[in-house]
């Protein structure tokens, strides 16, 4: 299972046991957005707040798409890897 997954459950997870303030929101972001769609509805079977998160498409070879991703947030998680290969446009 890729480590973003992972991260996207454990984030699912905390919004379900109440770990985290109400007002907490994320995004799933990411070059494929049917395979995002499809995290996504696996993380509401865990936890169905989650429908509220936004897919966010870039791809890091479109510097543009980055961008327009970038501005959409406030922190950003990068589990790209291996990160020598594709994370340093992000």
């Amino acid at each position: 299972m890729p480590a973003g997954n992972l991260v996207a459950q454990y984030l699912a997870r905390s919004i379900r046991d109440e770990r985290l303030p109400a007002s907490f929101r994320f995004a799933l972001g990411g070059r494929n957005e049917s395979r995002l769609n499809e995290i996504k509805r696996s993380l509401v079977a865990l936890c169905p707040k989650c429908q509220d998160a936004e897919v966010l498409v870039g791809d890091n070879k479109d510097q543009k798409s980055i961008d327009e991703v970038v501005k959409r947030t406030k922190v950003m998680i990068s589990c790209t890897g291996p990160f020598m290969l594709y994370g340093e446009s992000i």
